[in-house]
C-alpha cells in the first residue's frame, strides 16, 4: 500500500513486553501498517473500539491515540474484529481499483485563496482487504490468548519520533 503516513498494529504477548515498553515494539517485522488516509477514512468506526493510551498511564479511552500508542486488549478486540470484518467485506465488494472520497482540503493558490476539495483515495482492493483480514486475524490471537495477548497500535506521531536516522522508509 501507501509508503507514507502509515499506522501500525501488532500482536504483542503480555509476558514478552509490559503496556509501557512501546518504544521496544516499533518497527517489527510482524507489524501490519494501514496508511493514515484510509485511518482517518474508517476513523469513525474505530472510535468504537474501547482502548487504552499506554502513553498515559494506560487511561481508558475509545479508538486510537492518532499521534501516540494505544493497546487493545481482548474487550476492545472484540469490537474491533466485529467492526475490521464488516469493513473488509464492505471493501471487498469494489472493483479491483476505486477511488473514495478523503480529507477536505484548501488549494494553495493567490487566485483562489477561499477555494478547497476533497482529496481522492486510490484503493487497490485485495491489499486494502488483506490488510483488514490481517488486522481480523490478530483480534483472534489476541482473544483466543486469554488475556495473555494484546495489540499494540503505533500512531504517527509514535512511529516517525522513534525512526532511526538510518532507516530508509
Amino acid at each position: 500500500m501507501s509508503k507514507g503516513l502509515r499506522h501500525d498494529f501488532l500482536v504483542v504477548r503480555l509476558e514478552d513486553y509490559d503496556y509501557s515498553d512501546y518504544v521496544q515494539m516499533l518497527h517489527n517485522e510482524n507489524e501490519i501498517s494501514l496508511p493514515d488516509n484510509i485511518v482517518r477514512y474508517i476513523n469513525d468506526f474505530i472510535r468504537w473500539v474501547p482502548t487504552y493510551d499506554s502513553g498515559n498511564n494506560m487511561k481508558p479511552m475509545k479508538g486510537l491515540n492518532y499521534h501516540g500508542t494505544t493497546v487493545i486488549k481482548s474487550e476492545g478486540a472484540i469490537i474491533m474484529k466485529q467492526v475490521f470484518t464488516a469493513l473488509l467485506n464492505l471493501f471487498g465488494l469494489g472493483p479491483p481499483i476505486y477511488v473514495i472520497t478523503g480529507e477536505y482540503g484548501w488549494i494553495d493558490s493567490v487566485e483562489s485563496p477561499d477555494k478547497g476539495l476533497y482529496s481522492k483515495i486510490v484503493v487497490k482492493r485485495d491489499e486494502l482487504v488483506n490488510k483488514l483480514q490481517d488486522i481480523v486475524t490478530i483480534c483472534d490471537v489476541v482473544l483466543a490468548g486469554h488475556d495473555n495477548y494484546f495489540i499494540h497500535h503505533a500512531g504517527l506521531f509514535a512511529w516517525k519520533s522513534f525512526t532511526s536516522l538510518d532507516d530508509p522508509s
